[in-house]
């Protein structure tokens, strides 16, 4: 776990790699935790 502002860089660099190789359920686990409705 980051504290602060990290986690969401983090969280969305992963949603990013995730949705670029198409593992769209991955993509829509980090985007709840991200609290994101992309």
């Amino acid at each position: 776990y980051l504290p602060g502002p990290d986690d969401t860089v983090v969280l969305d660099i992963a949603y990013s790699i995730y949705m670029k190789f198409e593992e769209y359920t991955n993509a829509l686990r980090v985007a709840l935790c991200m609290d994101n409705s992309q």
